[in-house]
């Protein structure tokens, strides 16, 4: 992923993503890219995303556990 520098690109891409700002040269962000894509690690991101925010994991990791509490209360 190649996307603008902005906070919530930041929480969802992590150190997974290249990010250049809007004040870059195109010269500039073209060779983030090149960088970037020489020294990709796929498997990273796959797991983070998978890990974070697959519907199965996310009921697992935090509805359930809020809908016990309620349920207890």
């Amino acid at each position: 992923i190649v996307c603008s520098d902005i906070p919530p690109f930041r929480e969802i891409g992590n150190d997974n993503v290249c990010y250049f700002s809007l004040q870059e040269t195109p010269e500039t962000i073209a060779g983030k890219i090149i960088h970037f894509v020489e020294n990709l690690r796929p498997h990273k991101m796959y797991q983070r995303v998978k890990n974070n925010y697959v519907w199965d994991n996310i009921y697992h990791k935090t509805l359930m556990p809020t809908l016990e509490k309620i349920m207890k209360c």
